[in-house]
């Protein structure tokens, strides 16, 4: 299992030899890549004779990378990928044969490539081809900072409450609870589906945010007491606002 973790700076994030034994499953990860040269691989099986990603699983993943030259790449090449996070910014230059997502079985995935001409896919299956539903693709997964490698989600991305519930993965990565939402009244079930992506919404700081402070306050609290029904009751001195069950 390899799982939050953040990759920056470098081309490649994951590497493995066709033949591995895994199974792999690789979760609640980022990958930032502000200016990827030859290559931008957050995942990338290396093999002959095969499908070289056939031990990898993805799930929950969050992955940017901005080309500045020609290049041919499977951002995530995995046996089956789900809840991914992907934008390829072309740049304008001259990258292309760019697939956002290679995989035998895939959903839920939010995929965008975008500025300049690819003749890539956003997803691309293979094998038994495998369409689970719910992929997303043309839209912005909208993350927050990608200059400063903040890829937690905006508060109008597609991808919230848009993936699939799996059994593999029940927290985030900063290990935040993925089925519960940060609402005024406190913690709730989340009413559909858990977030696209390594970072849930409620994570940001568009939901936590208090007007007098000016830094996101991160609070996890647990759940209604189920002997009083009650909530705990929350307050900071002179912050009126952020009281609340």
């Amino acid at each position: 299992v390899i799982e939050r973790c953040f990759f920056s700076g470098s081309d490649f994030g994951i590497r493995w030899l066709y033949g591995y034994s895994g199974p792999m499953i690789v979760r609640n990860n980022q990958f930032s890549r502000e200016s990827a040269k030859s290559s931008g691989y957050f995942m990338d099986g290396v093999g002959i004779g095969g499908d070289e990603d056939q031990q990898a699983v993805a799930y929950n993943n969050s992955c940017f990378i901005k080309y500045t030259n020609g290049t041919t790449a499977d951002v995530i090449d995995a046996v089956t990928a789900s809840n991914n996070a992907v934008h390829v910014n072309l740049n304008g230059g001259g990258a292309s044969n760019i697939d956002g997502i290679y995989a035998q079985a895939y959903g839920n995935n939010c995929v965008f490539i975008t500025n300049g001409s690819n003749n890539g896919n956003n997803i691309n299956g293979h094998g038994t081809n495998l369409d689970l539903g719910g992929n997303i693709t043309g839209q912005d997964p909208k993350f927050r900072n990608t200059a400063s490698g903040d890829l937690s989600l905006q508060g109008t991305s597609p991808a919230i409450l848009a993936g699939r519930s799996l059994a593999d993965v029940t927290t985030d990565f900063s290990g935040s609870l993925r089925d519960y939402t940060f609402l005024q009244g406190g913690l709730e079930k989340n009413p559909s589906a858990p977030d696209i992506g390594a970072v849930v919404f409620h994570q940001s700081s568009d939901r936590l945010r208090s007007g007098l402070l000016n830094d996101p306050v991160k609070i996890m609290i647990g759940e209604r007491d189920a002997a009083t029904g009650s909530y705990p009751t929350i307050s900071r001195t002179g912050d009126p606002d952020f009281t609340g069950r």
